[in-house]
């Protein structure tokens, strides 16, 4: 089954590519933008969005296998 392989550091994990997505977008595009560094900015927005994006995928997924297995 699925659930079997369920991990502890699961309820870390989530919360840690939440945060550091949130961080990432508020922080360094911020600082990035101000000091006119442009690929930077830009890698930092992408980096941003896809660690709120896997947070958020990870967490629905936990949210789904609790429900349904």
């Amino acid at each position: 089954m699925i659930g079997e392989f369920y991990s502890g550091y699961f309820n870390f994990a989530v919360p840690l590519w939440l945060l550091t997505g949130w961080f990432i977008l508020r922080l360094d595009v911020k600082k990035y933008e101000d000091a006119g560094m442009r690929k930077e900015m830009k890698v930092s927005r992408i980096l941003g969005w896809l660690n709120l994006v896997v947070g958020a995928l990870l967490l629905i997924g936990a949210w789904v296998i609790r429900i349904f297995v």
